[in-house]
């Protein structure tokens, strides 16, 4: 019995002596980590300029698909256009009419207006995600003046009333 271990042993011994005697391939060299393919592919799907975005914000506030103007609009889009009235006049003036010419910044060639059929000026921004609708800058310049308009609509209305003869 014990020549039968000895001969398993050595068998085993023989085999990993021969085993290390082979030549491994080296290991491969690392390959150099790639970016990933959505920022590309995102900004190649970017519109080119803020005129495209502009019909594509007209386009769904035709059908009332707010959630895609949210899309092409600067982070916190919702949240700028939630008191009342702000998102219904987003969508009035994009639904009142085309698009027209796109006027970059002189001093900034990542600012640019988009006039509008009805005489609204749309504000647009260049980022690394392409041209995206500028809620803040909008909601600067057409928020202030409705509510001024509505404080004096108030004002007007709020005077004293006269008093009125009873009836006879």
């Amino acid at each position: 019995m014990k020549v039968r271990v000895l001969g398993i042993l050595f068998s085993v011994l023989s085999l990993t002596l021969v085993g290390c005697g082979q030549k491994t391939p080296p290991p491969e060299e690392p390959q150099p980590v790639q970016p990933a393919a959505a920022p590309a592919a995102a900004l190649a799907a970017a519109p080119a300029d803020a005129g495209a975005v502009c019909a594509g914000m007209v386009e769904a506030a035709k059908a009332k698909d707010m959630d895609k103007i949210f899309s092409v609009s600067t982070p916190g889009a919702a949240e700028a256009l939630a008191p009342a009235g702000l998102k219904d006049g987003v969508m009035g003036a994009l639904a009142g009419g085309p698009c027209g010419e796109v006027k970059v910044a002189a001093d900034d060639a990542n600012r640019a207006t988009v006039q509008l059929k009805g005489g609204k000026e749309l504000p647009f921004v260049k980022n690394a995600d392409g041209w995206r609708f500028d809620v803040a800058t909008y909601v600067a310049k057409n928020a202030a003046p409705a509510a001024a308009d509505k404080g004096a609509k108030g004002a007007k209305r709020g005077g004293a009333k006269k008093k009125g003869k009873k009836g006879k």
